[in-house]
């Protein structure tokens, strides 16, 4: 989708995901507040669902990002190794 930038310079082409709380799989903590980032990265490395372990899912998201997207203005995604 095109992208409106605050700067005004010309709009940007961004990569976009949408989670809502409508989504069955959407969770935003218990008390519905949110997680921290060290309790986000504990459950990413231990989840699996039908498609695979959610480490391996984004693994492979940041390197489809650093491959196609990142080169070319901005890194949005950084991993880290706890």
């Amino acid at each position: 989708m095109e992208v409106e930038r605050l700067d005004g310079q010309a709009s940007v082409r961004a990569l976009v995901y949408s989670a809502t709380i409508e989504n069955p799989n959407f969770w935003w903590g218990d008390n519905g507040l949110g997680l921290d980032l060290d309790a986000c990265a504990s459950i990413l490395a231990s989840a699996v669902g039908p498609s695979g372990p959610n480490v391996d899912y984004l693994s492979n998201l940041h390197s489809f990002l650093e491959e196609q997207v990142l080169p070319r203005e901005i890194t949005v995604l950084q991993l880290r190794n706890t």
